[in-house]
């Protein structure tokens, strides 16, 4: 998971403000994709009452 986050860092980077940023807030879907590709990882959204 850090590996596909660092290459996502380097290749795919947004033009982002300043500050501190999670790597999920930062990169987004494009994390996600990178990591169900390599990883074979799933995402779902879960609905709380």
């Amino acid at each position: 998971m850090a590996l596909c986050a660092a290459d996502c860092l380097l290749w795919k980077a947004p033009d982002a403000p300043g500050g501190m940023w999670s790597p999920g807030a930062l990169l987004g879907e494009e994390l996600v994709n990178r990591l169900r590709e390599a990883a074979g990882m799933t995402f779902t959204v879960e609905e709380t009452a």
